[in-house]
């Protein structure tokens, strides 16, 4: 007895057919009637009574009824746990878009050596945002900007981005420039949280207006490079652009450090145990700092 036999007895005995529990199971009559032959040898009982034009549950069929609709269900519950379990080895991750060109995707990805059917799932938003999910268990990593104060987030320290003045290439400026004369340039402002506003601050420049402010990093790179303009970029983010040239300035450019976090109370799955281990290894080489609140 299996599966496929139980799921065609139930079908014709709703159907009250065996060409109709054919078509209904896209199979062709002469299986329909192999499989239930295989049952009734099974239980060595006859389960239908037919003649020309009427096919009824006998009388053990009747009596077996209720108990193979229960065999049936065992047989998709099991199934439905082994197939949650397969996709539960889900990892979410949600980063900044400032702090993707540090991400190290290709060591994430690197999990599936440990977790074959792993399904690693990426996306991008603001800090708050990432932190709120993941106090949420809408995710569970996220790399944020500055150290949340959650006590039930676990953080990584990874690492420190360095925002620096770049103009375009195109953009000539006075050899006496300074932070005050970005009023009178094409200046790209974007909000890189409060640090980096207290810097700026700290070098006289507090409610300074831009003709444009953007969201994020990237947008803002695109838009120095393709309006010729100037603003403050992550200097990772720079690598190999040849159009972007830093301004120097004789000051000690603005930092944030950036975190991965995750609840301290999530399941002791192995999806998660992997990425821990993952991160406590890179804080053991010195590459991540382990932070307690």
């Amino acid at each position: 007895m299996d599966y496929d036999q139980l799921k065609t007895f139930l079908v014709v005995t709703e159907l009250n057919s065996f060409t109709k529990a054919a078509a209904f199971l896209h199979i062709t009559q002469s299986t329909v009637t192999s499989r239930i032959a295989k049952l009734e040898e099974f239980y060595s009982v006859r389960l239908f009574d037919r003649n020309n034009r009427d096919l009824r549950l006998s009388s053990k069929g009747l009596e077996l009824l209720p108990f193979m609709q229960q065999q049936l269900n065992l047989y998709e519950k099991t199934k439905q746990i082994a197939t949650q379990h397969t996709h539960s080895q889900e990892l979410k991750i949600a980063v900044t878009q400032s702090t993707w060109n540090s991400f190290p995707v290709r060591r994430v990805l690197s999990l599936h050596e440990k977790i074959p059917n792993l399904h690693v799932q990426i996306t991008t938003d603001h800090s708050p945002a990432i932190i709120q999910h993941v106090l949420d268990g809408r995710i569970d990593y996220g790399i944020v900007f500055n150290l949340p104060r959650a006590k039930a987030i676990r953080a990584w320290h990874l690492g420190r981005h360095h925002y620096a003045l770049y103009r375009h290439t195109d953009v000539n400026i006075d050899a006496d420039f300074d932070l005050a004369s970005l009023q009178n340039e094409r200046y790209i402002k974007v909000s890189w949280g409060i640090p980096f506003q207290k810097w700026l601050e700290k070098h006289g420049i507090q409610h300074h207006k831009s003709p444009l402010e953007v969201s994020h990093g990237n947008l803002a790179k695109q838009i120095i490079i393709e309006q010729k303009g100037m603003g403050f970029l992550p200097q990772e983010s720079v690598v190999n652009e040849p159009s972007l040239v830093e301004v120097p300035l004789g000051v000690e450019w603005a930092y944030q450090d950036y975190y991965a976090i995750c609840l301290k109370n999530h399941p002791e799955t192995t999806v998660y145990q992997t990425m821990n281990h993952f991160l406590n290894e890179g804080k053991v080489k010195g590459e991540i700092e382990n932070i307690d609140h």
